[in-house]
């Protein structure tokens, strides 16, 4: 009886533990969701992407469309630096309902498609930022993935540094740009 009553008021204890340490998503107000905006983008910016990813989740539970879009955003782009590919995923469908004429939260969205494996589906999306903004560096990288896995590398080199063009401060683009064309 001992045996059997021993796990279950471990488990119990357990269960009791984690709802206890586990914060409860509750709505902060706009400053302090503002705050935390900043200090996770500056974490983001300084590579510290699990606080950032945290901070970001605690802008979240917030009313005002542009802050909840802007966390969302920051939310992806760290899931998927820390290989959430999953959260990532479910952060960029909510994105993409609330942004859907946003040509950057639409290119994320792709990301989220390639990072789960959805490569033509991804594809499509960066196609559809690109008619958005013709020249947003998000999708225009997304799209030179794209064609550098279907081996069309001189296509995937122009798209490319167009992407870098648009945006030379981003590494993953650098990193991209010298895979494709040294």
């Amino acid at each position: 009886m001992h045996a059997v009553m021993r796990p279950l008021s471990l488990a119990a204890a357990f269960a009791a533990a984690l709802t206890f340490l586990t914060p409860i998503a509750s709505a902060i107000s706009s400053d302090a969701a503002e705050v935390q905006l900043q200090l996770a983008r500056l974490l983001f910016d300084d590579g510290r992407y699990v606080e950032a990813f945290a901070a970001f989740e605690q802008a979240k539970p917030n009313e005002d469309p542009r802050i909840y879009r802007e966390a969302l955003i920051g939310g992806v782009k760290t899931a998927l630096r820390l290989g959430d590919f999953s959260h990532a995923y479910a952060d960029a469908q909510l994105l993409a309902k609330v942004a859907s004429k946003d040509a950057e939260s639409i290119a994320l969205y792709a990301d989220a498609l390639w990072a789960a494996g959805l490569f033509e589906e991804s594809e499509q999306k960066y196609q559809d930022a690109l008619a958005l903004q013709r020249d947003n560096g998000r999708a225009l990288h997304g799209l030179s993935r794209s064609l550098a896995a279907r081996n069309k590398l001189s296509e995937a080199l122009e798209t490319s540094q167009a992407a870098l063009n648009k945006d030379p401060r981003d590494a993953e683009f650098h990193h991209h740009r010298h895979a494709v064309g040294g």
